[in-house]
C-alpha cells in the first residue's frame, strides 16, 4: 500500500494513478491510498489504509509518529482481547478534522515509551492501551480478560508503567492509587501480582 503523495515523490502523477486504477493495476483503498492488485493482503488492510490516509506514515517535527492507534484499534493491532471494533480510534498530536466515517481522532501527547509499532503501524503500547481502555470506560471484566491474554503472551513489559498510566484514573475507579487499580485489574484477570 502507498499514498498518492508517496507516488508523487517518485514521479507518478495523479493522472497516472487514475489510469492505473482504471486499468485494474491498482485498487483504491481509501482517499489517496492505493494497493497494487495481486499484492498479498493482510489482516489489517482497511486499518492500514485509514492510518495511511490520515498520514500515519509521517512524523512530527520531533520525529514522533503523527497518528497512533489507540483504544480498541490498538487492541485489534495487538491481537489480544475481545472488544468490538466499531470505529477506528487514533491519537494525534493536535486537533484535526477528517471526512472519513467510523473514525475518532483524539488529541493527546504521548511519550515515545508509550508508543510501539505493530505490523508497521504506530500503536499505543499494551500498558498504555490498557489504561486507555479504562479511561474510555470499557467494561473492566473485558479489560481483565485482555490483561490475562496479554500476560499469557508476554506482552506486558512493565507492570510499574501500567500502574503509573492508571494513576490518573484511580479515584474514579474507586482506588486510591494506580497500583491499587492495577492489582484489581490483575485480580479480574485471575493473575497473581508478581
Amino acid at each position: 500500500m502507498f499514498t498518492a503523495a508517496q507516488a508523487s515523490g517518485v514521479g507518478v502523477s495523479p493522472t497516472q494513478l487514475s489510469r492505473l486504477v482504471s486499468a485494474g493495476a491498482l485498487e483504491r483503498m481509501a482517499q489517496g491510498v492505493y494497493r497494487i492488485v495481486g499484492a498479498p493482503t493482510g489482516d489489517h488492510d482497511m486499518l492500514r489504509a485509514t492510518w495511511l490516509a490520515l498520514g500515519g506514515h509521517l512524523k512530527t517535527e520531533d520525529g514522533a509518529p503523527r497518528v497512533i492507534a489507540a483504544g480498541t484499534t490498538a487492541v485489534e493491532l495487538h491481537g489480544v482481547g475481545d472488544f468490538y471494533l466499531d470505529l477506528y480510534d487514533f491519537v494525534v498530536p493536535r486537533r484535526r478534522g477528517s471526512r472519513m466515517k467510523n473514525l475518532r481522532l483524539r488529541v493527546r501527547q504521548l511519550t515515545r515509551s508509550e508508543i510501539t509499532h505493530v505490523d508497521g503501524m504506530a500503536a499505543m503500547t499494551v500498558e498504555r492501551m490498557i489504561a486507555d481502555l479504562v479511561e474510555l470506560n470499557q467494561d473492566l471484566s473485558l479489560v481483565g480478560d485482555l490483561i490475562s491474554e496479554a500476560h499469557g503472551k508476554g506482552l506486558i513489559a512493565s507492570v510499574p508503567a501500567l500502574s503509573s498510566y492508571l494513576q490518573p484514573l484511580a479515584r474514579r475507579n474507586r482506588a486510591k492509587f494506580g497500583e491499587q487499580l492495577q492489582k484489581r485489574l490483575y485480580e479480574e484477570a485471575s493473575i497473581s501480582d508478581e
